[in-house]
């Protein structure tokens, strides 16, 4: 099995974050390297704060010397954090405590498998910390679904353009 020491984990989640294609062992020696199992689903959280990078890096820090579970990192100037989905409940619940201290919110992706669209799930990621309302500084992209595929719909294709035709005679009358 070859060695991929010189490859760090963050820069081989940026490179998929980022689109760019890497290899399948590559990325089954990152798995292993965290412990986590290939066919194991996963969650993408990001964190957003109005305060900027310097406040990203020390949330950063906060999570790789305080969370047991997942792998952080930054990406973009945003904190990053992956984790198996088997560790969402026990995961949220030190976030929550962990980032009310420093005044962020918590977006979660959908669960995912297959890391060659990690993109897709910080997308759902930052949605689910726009839907985030009132006093949970966590939100769930899975608890906003239907809004979040609305968006993505709206996204493709004029909402106008898929009216039935029968709703259309009518406001034309």
């Amino acid at each position: 099995s070859p060695s991929y020491e010189a490859t760090s984990l963050s820069e081989l989640f940026c490179d998929l974050l980022n689109g760019t294609p890497v290899e399948k062992d590559k990325i089954a020696w990152v798995l292993a390297a965290l412990g986590w199992e290939e066919c194991e689903k996963f969650l993408l959280l990001s964190f957003w704060n109005s305060e900027g990078a310097l406040t990203a890096e020390v949330l950063c820090g906060e999570l790789k010397n305080f969370m047991t579970r997942g792998y952080s990192f930054i990406w973009r100037e945003h904190p990053v954090m992956l984790i198996r989905e088997s560790d969402l409940a026990e995961t949220i619940a030190e976030i929550r405590q962990l980032i009310s201290e420093l005044s962020f919110v918590c977006g979660v992706s959908m669960p995912f498998s297959g890391w060659d669209e990690l993109g897709v799930q910080f997308i759902q990621a930052e949605a689910a910390i726009r839907y985030c309302k009132g006093a949970n500084p966590v939100s769930l992209c899975a608890d906003h679904v239907w809004t979040y595929l609305t968006e993505q719909l709206g996204q493709i294709a004029n909402v106008s353009q898929l009216y039935h035709p029968a709703v259309i005679a009518l406001a034309e009358d």
